[in-house]
């Protein structure tokens, strides 16, 4: 059985409004995975590919009902995260004009962002 005499704590939302779960092993092991990942993971009795993902059908990653999640290859999810993020205005720091991003390069300049770039 998946992660069977492992210990967990409750799930604990992340500055990324997500939610994590500890999982502490018999044998020594502690790791930290998302929450919805582990739901699926012991609904399937089975642990999770390392090319597969959850995905949450409504958007909403507090939703966490196992009707709700479905797996995905990560570069389905990828393609699929880049098209629903919405198209956001912009002022240019330098020229003081107007412009906007959407799909990949507003998803790129996000993680550009996050990286500290």
């Amino acid at each position: 059985m998946v992660y069977d005499g492992c210990k967990f704590s409750n799930p604990y939302l992340g500055k990324d409004n997500r939610l994590r779960i500890y999982i502490n092993c018999p044998d020594e092991q502690k790791k930290v995975i998302s929450y919805p990942k582990f739901l699926m993971e012991r609904y399937l009795d089975r642990y999770l590919a390392d090319n597969e993902t959850i995905d949450h059908i409504d958007c909403n990653p507090l939703n966490n009902d196992i009707k709700n999640l479905r797996i995905l290859n990560r570069s389905d999810h990828a393609k699929l995260d880049v098209k629903r993020v919405k198209s956001q205005s912009f002022i240019c720091p330098v020229c003081q004009k107007e412009f906007t991003l959407s799909g990949k390069k507003l998803h790129n300049c996000i993680q550009n962002r996050k990286k500290g770039k």
